[in-house]
């Protein structure tokens, strides 16, 4: 019973993070740093910053939201880092910050707490997301679920995921590999995933259909340019 409730904490915890780009503030010593916050989730926070705090030290992260009428103070303790970030993020942090001077670090920091009103930054930064990132398609696809490959219909795609409709229906947090059509059909995109939820089966004119959605483990820019171009078609 135990090994079952840890795991749907991971799964809770993987699934309730949310990517984003949010100018912050965290005290570190007594002293104040700017920072950009890179992705949130009930139990934690990522940042990035010209300063690095030492692990296990307590911090005080600041942030405001649209959602929020006040500021948001939320204290956590430092529990990774990365020396040094990728040129692209410390672009990002000059960009919104307007102080890129030297390194740009990261780290994660665990919460104390999980007042409502971060839940509610998670929920609304979610729903953000899943509007401006999900397409909706009708793409064919393969998908391999417990060695034997199956076809099915993309229904809608994003970075983190897509929802599919095939003849069989894959066990909730089964792993698949979803194969999808790109430009090159000899050069197909593969993603690894997880399957995250099932919906009521749907008939169409190959029979009693299945809809489910996977979570990518892997997105790669190959998914982001088969967005773009998905995107683009539509558009014309």
């Amino acid at each position: 019973m135990e090994v079952v409730s840890n795991r749907a904490l991971q799964d809770r915890r993987r699934l309730s993070r949310v990517p984003t780009q949010m100018i912050c503030r965290f005290i570190s010593d007594d002293k104040e740093y700017d920072a950009l916050l890179l992705d949130l989730s009930h139990e934690g926070a990522f940042l990035s910053s010209t300063f690095l705090p030492a692990r296990q030290s307590k911090i005080l992260i600041t942030f405001e939201a649209d959602c929020l009428k006040a500021p948001l103070t939320l204290k956590g303790t430092v529990t990774r880092n990365v020396s040094k970030a990728p040129k692209m993020l410390y672009e990002a942090f000059k960009r919104e910050t307007a102080s890129g001077h030297g390194e740009v670090y990261r780290f994660g920091v665990e919460l104390e707490d999980s007042p409502p009103e971060l839940l509610k930054i998670i929920s609304a930064l979610s729903a953000d997301r899943r509007r401006l990132s999900r397409i909706s398609t009708q793409m064919k696809c393969r998908f391999v679920s417990d060695d034997k490959e199956y076809e099915a219909q993309v229904l809608d795609l994003s970075r983190e995921g897509a929802f599919l409709s095939s003849d069989f229906i894959p066990a909730l947090q089964s792993e698949v590999f979803v194969c999808l059509e790109t430009d090159h059909p000899e050069i197909p995109l593969i993603l690894k995933g997880t399957v995250t939820r099932r919906a009521d089966s749907a008939s169409s004119g190959y029979g009693e259909m299945v809809r489910f959605g996977v979570e990518f483990k892997n997105p790669t820019p190959g998914i982001l340019r088969l967005i773009g171009g998905l995107s683009a078609r539509r558009k014309k």
